[in-house]
């Protein structure tokens, strides 16, 4: 994405298609982005791949970037002090990209700076990482 020089980015991938009550689960977070470069950010949640359960159809995966109004903390995150690793379900089931955009930037309905989308159903890959959720419920 094109970037301000100084100014701050959070990405966030998540998947809108979760079944209710669970409004998006969050597949990545990373904060404090420099610039368009990713890996200066912060990792809040790490990368989980795309995991449908079966019989639900396609999932959208959405991945969106917010200018940030301030430095992020742990603090900001949906789960204060936490961090969600990459096979933890905290702070990944409910939720909410507009809540938290709103949240970062400062700004009521925020538009985000850049985003991207991918398709994705259940399949081999899907199957091992809701094994290892299940696992942890």
């Amino acid at each position: 994405w094109e970037a301000t020089d100084g100014e701050l980015y959070t990405l966030i991938m998540a998947d809108p298609d979760m079944f209710p009550p669970a409004r998006q689960f969050l597949n990545w977070l990373v904060v404090n982005i420099r610039g368009s470069n990713v890996s200066s950010g912060v990792e809040v949640a790490a990368y989980q791949g795309a995991s449908p359960a079966p019989g639900t159809g396609s999932h959208r995966y959405v991945f969106s970037v917010w200018k940030q109004n301030r430095t992020i903390s742990a603090d900001d995150y949906v789960v204060p002090g936490k961090t969600a690793s990459n096979m933890s379900l905290v702070g990944r089931v409910g939720f909410n990209t507009s809540d938290y955009s709103w949240k970062i930037s400062g700004v009521q309905s925020p538009t985000p700076v850049a985003g991207n989308f991918f398709l994705a159903t259940f399949d081999d890959y899907a199957r091992i990482l809701l094994a290892k959720f299940d696992s942890m419920i």
